[in-house]
């Protein structure tokens, strides 16, 4: 579960970290945003006067992240500091 070992500096600002997700996760992930958007439960902001939005992560404990089997606290586990 997020993998945070193997990390390599690309650049100053850039930093891969292979294998940072399973592929099972990074499926389960993705099904997680679907249903959240599918259900409405992802609130879009706008960003910039471009029309550009940013929207929210699924909440710890979000039923969309229970039902996937996944820790309830993952996306905020991954989230860069």
């Amino acid at each position: 579960m997020v993998n945070l070992n193997n990390k390599n500096r690309l650049t100053k600002d850039i930093v891969v970290y292979e294998n940072f997700l399973t592929p099972e996760e990074s499926a389960k992930i993705i099904e997680v945003l679907d249903k959240a958007a599918d259900n409405a439960t992802l609130t879009w902001t706008p960003i910039s006067f471009y029309e550009s939005y940013s929207s929210t992560l699924p909440k710890e404990g979000d039923a969309e992240i229970v039902e996937s089997g996944l820790p309830s606290d993952i996306l905020y586990k991954s989230k860069p500091r």
